[in-house]
């Protein structure tokens, strides 16, 4: 069980990072210029200096938590090769332009282009906004199905354990009944977590900053599914606790 209380954790997890980040950024809303640039706070009052200094802090929040994605992608051992792949590239593409939003911050020679450049850092990259919740919900789906392919097996191994004939088990008549509707509750709850799960990580890979915050709704509901997934695992769980009780 130390095992699967463990993976389950790593699920949960990921799941509350992508809820905390989920309308927490800055300027996630905004859409002109002005307050998406003043959400960072960047302004044409500035003197240069200090324009630049404030978006450079901005960036580099926004560089640290891609180089924490990044490093969350690669440690994690469930997540699938294809989405492994889409998630490098675009952390790679947003590390790289963001790269370029500083040299041309540094170039500026007043304040006005810092503001646009700091407008196009929330609404064309949306790191915060739409990066961070979107990275942690692919981890997080492609972890609750390595759980649920995890589970099941357990479970299908179980239920083939309880229905053993008296003849060849160990078990008593009453013991094995027990095992068999405990097994069959825990592959009725591993079915409804892969139906909730099914999707997920296709539906927010396909987000982009354009459709935002439009598209937010996919987040909520991505991280809703997963949140009722997480209890139906958890639920799986305690009656993978029982089987084991009973089946020795």
């Amino acid at each position: 069980m130390a095992i699967i209380d463990a993976q389950i954790g790593v699920l949960d997890g990921y799941l509350a990072k992508a809820q905390a980040s989920l309308g927490s950024a800055p300027g996630s809303g905004s859409s002109s210029s002005r307050t998406s640039a003043q959400s960072l706070g960047v302004s044409t009052g500035m003197s240069t200096t200090v324009a630049e200094g404030q978006l450079a802090a901005q960036v580099a929040r926004r560089q640290n938590e891609i180089s924490t994605m990044a490093a969350a992608v690669t440690s994690s051992t469930s997540v699938t090769a294809p989405d492994r792949a889409l998630l490098d590239s675009e952390l790679s593409a947003d590390a790289s332009g963001l790269r370029a939003v500083v040299t041309k911050a540094q170039a500026a020679t007043s304040a006005g282009p810092l503001v646009s450049l700091a407008h196009s850092v929330v609404t064309y990259y949306r790191v915060l906004s739409l990066t961070v919740p979107k990275v942690y919900m692919v981890l997080a789906a492609d972890q609750a199905v390595f759980l649920e392919t995890a589970l099941a097996r357990i479970t299908a191994q179980a239920a083939l354990e309880a229905s053993a004939p008296q003849a060849v088990s160990r078990l008593s008549t009453t013991v094995r009944q027990r095992a068999k509707a405990d097994a069959s509750a825990a592959s009725s709850r591993v079915t409804a977590a892969t139906t909730s799960t099914e999707g997920i990580s296709a539906s927010v890979l396909s987000l982009i900053p354009a459709g935002f915050p439009g598209n937010k709704v996919v987040l909520q509901a991505g991280v809703n599914d997963l949140s009722s997934v997480l209890h139906d695992i958890g639920l799986v769980r305690n009656d993978i606790a029982v089987l084991v009780r009973l089946l020795g």
